[in-house]
Order: structure tokens, then C-alpha cells, then sequence
């Protein structure tokens, strides 16, 4: 029998939260937060409906928080991915003429890739450094 007080037990390490049960749900948690508020923050700055710019703030700003060590923490459950990805879904959305298109065609038309698939590609680029090395 576990005691109580370590099953809620979360480590912090490399600015990464990991509970006791390895899931990095409340990681993912606090990254969200962030990043919806600095994506909040772009939003209001940058009146301007220059889409370029307003990407590489999205960039620069909001992906950055979403994907430090993202090889350490990778989302593996569909829930976590969602709420991951809805900080870009909602991002897009609110960008002048961007309501009517779905999420597909508004990243196609922006020229950025999901979060999930960034992500993967980062996944991907890891793997063949450490063969390499």
C-alpha cells in the first residue's frame, strides 16, 4: 500500500513537472496556461493584420513555451495532445479572415504545422542526432 502523500508527489526538474505516476499532465497544465496568456498578449499587441508578423510572434513566443524538452515530455494521450494544440486552434482563430476556414486550411494558409506534428519532427530529429553521436 502506497502512502497518500506520494501518490500526489510531483518532481520538478529542467523546468519540467513530472507526478508520481510519470504522466506530465499537470506540466502540460501549466504550460497552457502560459502560453494561451502570452498568445492572449500577441493577440491584443499586434492590431496590425500583417499575418507574418503575427506568426513569428506565435512562434517566437507561444511554440517555444509548448515545446521546451518536448522529447522529455511528450504528450502521449489524446486529451493532453488537444489541449496542447488548442492554444494555436484558438490563436488561428481569432486572426482577421480566419473564422470561416477550418483549423487545417487556416495553418496551411499561415504556413506553420499542427503543434503535434512539430513535435513529432522535433521527435524525429533527436532520434537520428542519437544515432549519429
Amino acid at each position: 500500500m502506497v502512502p497518500k502523500y506520494l501518490n500526489s508527489f510531483t518532481s520538478k526538474d529542467l523546468d519540467i513537472k513530472i507526478a508520481s505516476d510519470q504522466l506530465p499532465m499537470k506540466h502540460i497544465n501549466e504550460i497552457v496556461l502560459r502560453a494561451h496568456q502570452r498568445a492572449n498578449l500577441i493577440i491584443c499587441c499586434f492590431t496590425s493584420g500583417e499575418f507574418k508578423l503575427v506568426v513569428k510572434g506565435l512562434i517566437v513566443y507561444v511554440r517555444s513555451i509548448l515545446e521546451y524538452n518536448s522529447i522529455i515530455w511528450s504528450p502521449c494521450l489524446k486529451k493532453d495532445i488537444d489541449i496542447i494544440e488548442k492554444v494555436q486552434r484558438q490563436f488561428t482563430m481569432r486572426l482577421h479572415g480566419m473564422k470561416n476556414l477550418t483549423y487545417g486550411n487556416q495553418i496551411a494558409h499561415l504556413g506553420i504545422p499542427s503543434l503535434e506534428l512539430h513535435r513529432r519532427h522535433l521527435d524525429l530529429m533527436y532520434c537520428y542526432k542519437s544515432f549519429l553521436a
